[in-house]
């Protein structure tokens, strides 16, 4: 029996740009960790983690799945639940989409959540305060057990951007609609771990590197006010498109950026916003509106999309009123990101470690 002990989810940011911490939890200056991730029981019989990583990952995926009900209280420790193992199909078939590069993560998981109820799409995260500590990742169950479509989900998820509160993936005509298409079978999966995949090469990479401008206010717990001193270390993916671990440069920055939030909102887009928000967002480098939430979420929107793209047939777009964001018109533009992208996977990578 594996038991799964998950201090927190509390969120870290709050609006402007709000993020999930189920995304990612930033918690010390100049590193992204989820470091609240503790794992005390994990038998053997049910893990086959060992201290080399195997050389199937794919094969290692049934058995690090583990369905869990949601947190009732902090310090509850979470229990896998008969049938842990009957979601690995789908994992498997997207295994197989993806580049090798990031095939091999699926050797650095600890453990997969399958949640029964999540408020998010997905979540993922390494433990430890260095790189390299033992990763782990959390699904919606929905996502494995079912072919969601993919304009359904993404729409879902753009609309809360705007307050549209509905049932998951149950999209309002009256809010944006995303158009998200491939041949691949397996795309609205396929997105989801990649830009999650993309959280655990990031952290376990430092991609998203900071340097403190001031080590005062730099002192005690990650907040709001200490990320503003938090400026993106040379040559590092942050450097690209922000200004400090919250702040878009003034190039990447618009009017209506203030009012991004998707959860956990005190304020968020109005619905008449829609057309001059994805205007303003056409001319930044973000490629989605999430990309615009934080560095993170630039990143691994960015390695979400990196995959996509290899399949000549992806299409995103979002239609908005009378105004229709296309994703080629951004990438295109995004020469810089993808060439960092391309030289990052180039890179002799750092890959989280499995517990013996």
């Amino acid at each position: 029996m594996r038991s799964i002990y998950i201090i927190s989810l509390a969120l870290f940011l709050t609006s402007p740009a709000t993020a999930l911490a189920s995304d990612f939890f930033p918690n010390q200056p100049g590193r992204a960790l989820f470091v609240n991730f503790i794992n005390p029981t994990l038998s053997t019989s049910a893990n086959p983690s060992v201290s080399e990583p195997p050389e199937d990952c794919r094969a290692r995926i049934k058995g690090i799945l583990c369905l869990v009900n949601p947190i009732q209280h902090a310090d509850e420790v979470r229990t896998c639940l008969p049938g842990s193992d009957q979601f690995n199909k789908s994992l498997e078939a997207v295994h197989d989409l993806l580049p090798p590069q990031l095939q091999k993560v699926f050797c650095s998981i600890e453990v997969i959540l399958v949640e029964n109820e999540l408020a998010s799409l997905a979540y993922a995260g390494t433990m430890g305060p260095e790189p390299g500590g033992a990763a782990f990742m959390g699904i919606r169950r929905s996502l494995l057990e079912k072919s969601e479509k993919a304009s359904a989900v993404f729409g879902w998820k753009e609309q809360k951007a705007f307050g549209i509160k509905s049932e998951p993936f149950k999209v309002v005509p009256e809010g944006p609609q995303v158009r998200l298409s491939t041949q691949t079978y397996h795309s609205t999966l396929l997105y989801i771990v990649a830009h999650e995949f993309g959280h655990i090469l990031d952290f376990a990479n430092s991609a998203n590197d900071f340097a403190c401008e001031d080590s005062a206010a730099c002192s005690g717990k990650m907040n709001q006010e200490m990320a503003q001193y938090l400026v993106p270390a040379p040559g590092s993916w942050g450097e690209l498109s922000w200004q400090n671990a919250i702040t878009p440069k003034n190039l990447n920055s618009f009017p209506l950026w203030k009012n991004l939030c998707f959860y956990g909102c005190e304020k968020t887009l109005q619905l008449t916003d829609m057309v001059p928000f994805y205007e303003q967002l056409q001319r930044s480098s973000f490629h989605t509106t999430y990309a615009a939430v934080s560095p993170w979420e630039d990143f691994a929107e960015h390695m979400a999309f990196h995959v996509m793209a290899q399949d000549p047939f992806f299409q995103y777009r979002v239609d908005a009123d009378n105004f229709q964001y296309l994703w080629e018109v951004t990438w295109t533009g995004q020469t810089e990101k993808r060439k960092w992208m391309d030289q990052f996977l180039s890179r002799d990578l750092i890959y989280p470690k499995v517990s013996q």
